[in-house]
C-alpha cells in the first residue's frame, strides 16, 4: 500500500517552515483549506478550482471504493464522484476506468 499512497502524499509540502500546503487533488495549485470528504472520514487539502468541482482525491475515491465493495457497488453510492487526472476534471465513468491502478494498493488494507 505504500507505493502509491507516498505518492499521492509527495505534494502536500516539503516541511519546510513557511512554506505552502499543495492540493492534494490537482497537486498544481496551493491549498486554499482543508476540507472533509462526502465518502468517507478524511479531510484533506483543496485548492480554490477543486473545492468549486468539488472534487476529490482519487487515491481517496479509489479506496472508499474498495472499501464499500469495489466498482460493481459503486455507481449509485458514488454517482457524484470527481476527481482531477492528467490536467482536467473527472468523473465516476473515469474513476472506475482507473481503480484498477489502484485496486492492488488496497489489498492489504
Amino acid at each position: 500500500m505504500i507505493g502509491k499512497f507516498l505518492d499521492w502524499l509527495k505534494n502536500l509540502g516539503d516541511g519546510d517552515e513557511g512554506s505552502e500546503l499543495a492540493c492534494s487533488v490537482c497537486g498544481e495549485a496551493p491549498a486554499a483549506g482543508a476540507f472533509s470528504s462526502r465518502f468517507g472520514p478524511v479531510s484533506f487539502a483543496a485548492c480554490g478550482a477543486c473545492r468549486n468541482e468539488g472534487a476529490e482525491s482519487l487515491f481517496m475515491i479509489c479506496g472508499c471504493i474498495h472499501r464499500a465493495g469495489g466498482p460493481k457497488t459503486a455507481k449509485e453510492r458514488f454517482a457524484g464522484a470527481r476527481s482531477f487526472h492528467e490536467g482536467a476534471y473527472i468523473g465516476l465513468e473515469k474513476i472506475l476506468a482507473l481503480y484498477p491502478e489502484f485496486a492492488d494498493e488496497f489489498e492489504d488494507v
